[in-house]
């Protein structure tokens, strides 16, 4: 289960609070699935294209 929250920072940005939970459920390869995540084409990877394409793609609010 991944969850995700967005706090306001008061200063005009957000914090993106990201928990990725239940990898036991993959069974055998929970651990490799869990170091993928945590590797550099992981989630760290994932929230940086989602910010690129927050800033560069998404007409102003």
């Amino acid at each position: 289960m991944v969850s995700i929250n967005f706090r306001d920072t008061g200063r005009g940005g957000t914090v993106v609070e990201l928990c990725h939970t239940g990898f036991e459920n993959h069974g055998e390869e929970a651990a490799s699935y869990a170091r993928a995540m945590d590797a550099g084409m992981g989630w760290e990877y994932i929230l940086r294209m989602f910010a690129d394409y927050a800033v560069n793609c998404l007409p102003p609010a």
